[in-house]
C-alpha cells in the first residue's frame, strides 16, 4: 500500500494537509549515500520487501513525524486481508525510543565510510609517488667540484684529531698518503683561485660592487694568507712519505700530539707557548671550509649573467 508525502495512507492523517494525495510513496530507509558525477544519490531499503535499490533525491521526501513513520510502516507491511490502521502512538514505543539511536549509528557509519574513502585515496597517492619515484620520495645525488673540495677540506680539518683519537698506528701511513693528496688538491685550488681573479680586483673590492655575489665569490687576501699559513703547517702530517729516517706516526715537533703535551707540561713557558700557538694555527684550517661552503651557496643561490656592457651581474637563482 502506498502513502502520501507525509507518510499517511489514504483516509489517514490528523489534518487536511496530511490527508492530501497523491499516494505514490513507499516507506524506505536510507542505508548509504553516494556521490555521482552530477549529484548525489542513495541506496535505500524498501520497508515492504526489505530489498535495497537506488533512489534519487528528486523522488524522495523525508518524514520526521514518528506517528507518520509508524503509519507508513504499517501500510507497507499490510496484507490485503487486513483493514484499518492502528494510529495509536503508544503502539510504536520501541520505534520511538530506538529510532534516534539507529539514525545516529547510520550517520556514524556514513561518516566513517567517507573518511575511509579519503584515507584510502591519500594512501594510494603516496604509494604511487613512492613506487614511481615522485616527490617527496625522489632522491637525487649531485656531486660537483665544490663538493669534492668540501670533502677535502673536512679531511684537512679533522684528520689529525681523528687519527690521534680513533685510528690504530697501522693506519698512519694510509692517512699520510690521503693527506698528501688532499694537500696537493687544496694548494692547487688556492693557486687557481688567485689566477682567476678579474682584472682590477683591488679596485673592484673598493667600489660599490664589492658585495655583489659575482665579486664575493673570489678569493680575498685575508683568506689567501690564512689558508697559506695553515697549508704550510699541515706539511708535517705527510712529510714522512719523503723521509727515509722518519716513519709515519712518529712524534715530532709539528704534530697535534706533541703540541698538546708541550702546551700542558712545558717543560718551560717557551715550550708551552709554542704548543699553544701551534694549536691556534691549526684552527686556521677552517677558513678554507668556510670559503668553499660560501662559494657553493652563492653558486646555488645566484646566477651569473653577462650584461650589455660585458660586465657580470648576479641574479637570483632557484637555490636557497
Amino acid at each position: 500500500h502506498l502513502v502520501n508525502r507525509y507518510g499517511y495512507p489514504e483516509h489517514a492523517g490528523a489534518t487536511n494537509e496530511e490527508r492530501r494525495g497523491p499516494y505514490i510513496y513507499l516507506l524506505a530507509q536510507v542505508t548509504s549515500v553516494h556521490f555521482g558525477e552530477d549529484a548525489q544519490y542513495y541506496t535505500v531499503r524498501r520497508e515492504d520487501t526489505l530489498n535495497e535499490q537506488r533512489a534519487d533525491a528528486q523522488y524522495m521526501e523525508p518524514i520526521t513525524n514518528l506517528i507518520a513513520i509508524d503509519a507508513a510502516r504499517q501500510s507497507a507491511t499490510k496484507r490485503p486481508d487486513h483493514e484499518g490502521f492502528d494510529l495509536n502512538p503508544h503502539a510504536s514505543t520501541k520505534f520511538i525510543w530506538f529510532k534516534p539511536i539507529q539514525d545516529g549509528c547510520s550517520n556514524c557509519v556514513i561518516s566513517g565510510k567517507v573518511w575511509l574513502r579519503k584515507i584510502r585515496h591519500k594512501v594510494q597517492v603516496q604509494v604511487d609517488s613512492c613506487l614511481n619515484g615522485n616527490r617527496p620520495y625522489a632522491i637525487s645525488i649531485r656531486f660537483t667540484g665544490i663538493n669534492f673540495l668540501v670533502i677535502c677540506s673536512i679531511w684537512y680539518l679533522f684528520i689529525d684529531q681523528l687519527r690521534l683519537a680513533f685510528m690504530p698506528h697501522t693506519a698512519d701511513f694510509g692517512c699520510a698518503v690521503v693527506s698528501c693528496i688532499v694537500w696537493a688538491v687544496l694548494f692547487l685550488e688556492l693557486m687557481l683561485e688567485v689566477f682567476v681573479r678579474p682584472h682590477g680586483y683591488r679596485a673592484l673590492i673598493r667600489s660599490d660592487k664589492a658585495y655583489l655575489p659575482s665579486t664575493v665569490r673570489y678569493l680575498n687576501s685575508f683568506h689567501l694568507i690564512s689558508e697559506m699559513i695553515s697549508l704550510i703547517f699541515f706539511v708535517p702530517e705527510f712529510v714522512c712519505l719523503f723521509s727515509k729516517d722518519r716513519k709515519c706516526g712518529d712524534p715530532f715537533n709539528f704534530s697535534l700530539a706533541n703540541s698538546c703535551l708541550m702546551s700542558l707540561y712545558g717543560p718551560d713557558r717557551l715550550h708551552a707557548f709554542f704548543g699553544t700557538s701551534f694549536l691556534c694555527i691549526l684552527r686556521l684550517r677552517i677558513f678554507g671550509l668556510v670559503r668553499h661552503w660560501t662559494k657553493m651557496w652563492i653558486n646555488n643561490t645566484f646566477v651569473r649573467v653577462k650584461g650589455k656592457n660585458g660586465e657580470w651581474r648576479g641574479l637570483r637563482g632557484k637555490g636557497g
